[in-house]
């Protein structure tokens, strides 16, 4: 078996170019003729996990809910989802947000988007009616949500110059590097260095090794 990698995600995919998507069904569109692309650099069933890049010209959808909790990073454009009792979350580029399970809402896309997204279907956790869509502030370190289960994470982490142990996760982490810089090994790989602005995927059951790091402010999920 092949030893667990490091995936650095890329707007455009590992490719130079994203895949044409079937079409959104129409039943689900309230304006707009939308034409998706994609790609999941990991989409894992027996873990209910999937990560990837996505774009897509403007639509509005109809009402709509997902099995699954959805985080979001929009890399270009901007997108507001509205939930039914009319509550509005605008997020532009640059900023992330979760949307999740159960959750009613709208999609409404004015333009042009691409994100990068992580889904995960929470593994027959229930819907919670508290759950609102959820949109991380950067400036804040702390877990902005927590799941039912309390094992699907999403927060903004500081973390001090040092050099870190190797360590160990039966999951997959999705770490953007908001601040900083930090150097990064799984197993055997050569070191590969993050900058502020990246994102990777660190792979469970991997050996993480994180080498001498600057002062770090870290987006972490981690389903």
């Amino acid at each position: 078996m092949p030893a667990p990698q490091l995936i650095r995600l890329q707007p455009t995919g590992p490719n130079g170019d994203l895949d044409r998507w079937d079409d959104i069904p129409a039943a689900e569109i309230e304006t707009g003729q939308p034409v998706q692309r994609g790609h999941y650099y990991v989409k894992d069933s027996a873990l209910g996990f999937g990560a990837g890049v996505w774009d897509c010209t403007a639509f509005d959808s109809k009402k709509q809910s997902y099995n699954f909790h959805e985080f979001m990073l929009i890399l270009e454009g901007s997108v507001t989802v509205v939930e039914e009792d009319g509550l509005e979350t605008t997020v532009r580029a640059g900023e992330s947000f979760i949307v999740p399970k159960g959750v009613v809402h709208r999609w409404l896309q004015p333009e042009y988007i691409r994100k990068y997204f992580v889904t995960f279907d929470g593994r027959g956790t229930p819907f919670r009616a508290t759950d609102r869509v959820v949109k991380l502030d950067p400036q804040h370190v702390r877990d902005c949500f927590v799941d039912a289960t309390g094992r699907w994470t999403a927060g903004i982490r500081d973390v001090a110059g040092q050099d870190r142990r190797s360590a160990s996760s039966a999951h997959y982490e999705l770490i953007r590097v908001l601040d900083g810089a930090v150097t990064v090994t799984a197993g055997q790989e050569r070191p590969e260095t993050f900058q502020a602005g990246d994102s990777f995927l660190a792979p469970p059951d991997g050996i993480l090794n994180r080498g001498r790091e600057s002062h770090l402010r870290l987006l972490l999920l981690r389903p």
